[in-house]
């Protein structure tokens, strides 16, 4: 097919006549769409940009006289151009569509490539506030801002509709055909899953929008590519209330209702639910969970969801660094893979979070290889830049990860000015919400960060809020997953420190807990930390334990070196070194 179309666009200027520029703008808009489904961005923006310059160099053509090729051809041109990260360019072609069209239905297809643009370019809000507005155009009011009321009250009617089933009896409900209802479907997916980046925010819109969901499938019938989504994030929603089997149903009737309609398109966003939300609460990130997430990889790439795609790469990038029986090596070689392939490919924003979460996860093991991708990613926003296309999420995914790290740097180095400014960033901007399989380690850092300002300042305050971080992480804990106990431990030290109750030899015990849970993950980070802490409790709150401290102190310089934070072992020699001449 590529070859033919190839041929005939080499021949395009022979195109006089109307039948054959007709023939070549439909044979490149199929190529096109048949480049899109194999997920070759680059190439599907070839073919769709020779046909838009075949439609738009002719007066034959116009909305009035082929409207279906007009709006098929500009749909399909805006949701690669939005793939391939081409904002402004996607803008365009969608005023295109809604300068041309009268219809609601007519626009379905805009509005949905309209979310998810603005979603990617970090207008998340704006999206979601759109999104609300097309629903109720359609005839589906939902309140702007969603509370936990809106959460018990959409419960409260799905139960009501429900009523004496289960989600195993739901697998024979009638499928709707009813345009207006898939596409409702369709947008209230866009919602929730735009909610669900916002985290803690925008939380009780994620839950009721899923409940709606459901009850909206209880209501009108199966839609076959939203439903099975829809009884997923309601799972996921059992999952966040510890109704664990509950859960499970909603989850199997979704990948049920994939087989059933053999909806290959959804079953990789199907899973990403499943793996990412869902089984992590039971389950653990052994192999075969981590082997999930590579077939689940697959899976995006040849349905042509890179998002789902992307987040299921990043499942396993995250579970493979927190694996010490994973190699470094193999997450290196498989990470690069993978990037090369987008590269080549296309989909600028999947390439932007993979490069930015191998940095975050290399960190863990190997801060000399990490800083080597971050290199590599701030040439990607150079070049993003220097192609004329500015990315407002682009922009603030580099600010919020040098704010991320500048957390863990202003801790090490103890300058509580700076820690303070950084914290203030990552706690305002933090997207990941909860439950999730991603451990935010910046909100260890974070919590960490806040301990030690309330022992150097005694303002109440900052104990607060790194409590508030500890109970998140304590919730994560409970999953079982190993980084987040060893997370949960260490922070229940510096809980402990910063009380009045524990004695110094259970203080020195919990940490020596964290430190042998960090010691299992390989993370000379977090074993770093711990020794780090142990040895500057003994040196600055004992009069007579200080060679204790001493002995800490040199373990965490070992580990801090064999880790890559020289330049923390050289602060710590400079400032215990006149105290102990046997250092350094």
């Amino acid at each position: 097919t590529f070859l033919a179309v190839d041929n005939l666009n080499q021949a395009k200027h022979l195109a006089d006549y109307s039948g054959t520029r007709h023939e070549m703008i439909e044979l490149n808009l199929r190529a096109g769409e048949l480049a899109t489904t194999k997920a070759s961005f680059f190439l599907a923006e070839e073919y769709l940009d020779e046909a838009l310059d075949l439609l738009e160099g002719s007066n034959s053509y116009s909305w009035e006289s082929h409207f279906e090729l007009c709006l098929k051809l500009y749909c399909s041109a805006a949701k690669v151009h939005y793939i391939l990260g081409r904002h402004a360019t996607c803008r365009k072609h969608l005023k295109t569509i809604y300068d041309n069209t009268k219809c609601n239905e007519h626009k379905f297809e805009a509005y949905h490539i309209d979310m998810t643009n603005s979603l990617a370019e970090g207008r998340s809000t704006e999206s979601i506030k759109f999104g609300l507005r097309v629903l109720k155009s359609i005839g589906i009011r939902f309140p702007k801002k969603a509370t936990i009321l809106t959460v018990v009250s959409e419960l409260s009617k799905f139960k009501f509709l429900l009523w004496n089933r289960s989600y195993d009896d739901l697998i024979d409900l009638e499928e709707t055909t009813d345009p207006t209802k898939i596409f409702a479907m369709k947008m209230m997916n866009d919602i929730a899953t735009t909610a669900f980046s916002l985290g803690d925010s925008f939380k009780e819109m994620y839950a009721a929008i899923s409940i709606r969901m459901g009850s909206f499938t209880l209501q009108s019938g199966i839609s076959a590519l939203h439903s099975p989504h829809a009884f997923v994030l309601l799972g996921s929603v059992h999952a966040s209330l510890h109704q664990y089997d509950i859960a499970m149903q909603a989850q199997n009737l979704a990948v049920h209702l994939v087989d059933k309609y053999q909806a290959e398109s959804v079953r990789a966003r199907v899973m990403v639910i499943t793996l990412g939300m869902i089984h992590p609460w039971r389950n653990p990130l052994n192999q075969e969970f981590r082997h999930s997430f590579l077939h689940n990889y697959q899976l995006g790439v040849s349905s042509g969801d890179s998002d789902a795609a992307c987040i299921s790469w990043l499942g396993w990038l995250q579970c493979a660094t927190l694996a010490s029986e994973v190699p470094l090596e193999d997450i290196n070689r498989r990470t690069s893979m993978v990037v090369g392939e987008m590269r080549e490919l296309g989909g600028s924003h999947f390439l932007m979070f993979v490069l930015c979460n191998w940095q975050s996860a290399l960190d863990l093991r190997h801060k000399e290889k990490s800083q080597q991708v971050a290199q590599d990613l701030c040439s990607y926003y150079e070049d993003s830049n220097a192609n004329g296309e500015h990315d407002s999420w682009k922009s603030f995914l580099a600010e919020y990860s040098r704010q991320s790290k500048a957390v863990l740097s202003a801790y090490l180095s103890e300058d509580w000015a700076s820690l303070k400014r950084h914290v203030a960033f990552v706690l305002k901007y933090r997207k990941i919400p909860e439950p999730y399989y991603i451990i935010p380690f910046d909100y260890f850092f974070v919590s960490m960060g806040y301990y030690d300002l309330y022992k150097e300042t005694g303002k109440s305050k900052y104990k607060s809020k790194a409590r508030i971080l500890y109970r998140q992480i304590k919730t994560w804990a409970m999953t079982g997953t190993p980084s987040a106990m060893a997370l949960y431990k260490l922070l229940k030290a510096f809980d402990a420190l910063c009380g009045k109750k524990a004695s110094l030899e259970e203080i020195e015990n919990l940490f020596q807990e964290g430190i042998i849970e960090a010691r299992s993950l390989q993370s000379n980070l977090l074993v770093g930390v711990g020794l780090d802490r142990l040895a500057k409790l003994f040196l600055r709150e004992t009069q007579n334990q200080q060679q204790k401290g001493f002995d800490y102190l040199g373990q965490a310089l070992t580990v801090w070196n064999k880790w890559g934070a020289t330049s923390r072992s050289e602060w710590l020699i400079s400032k215990y070194a006149s105290r102990d001449q046997s250092m350094g």
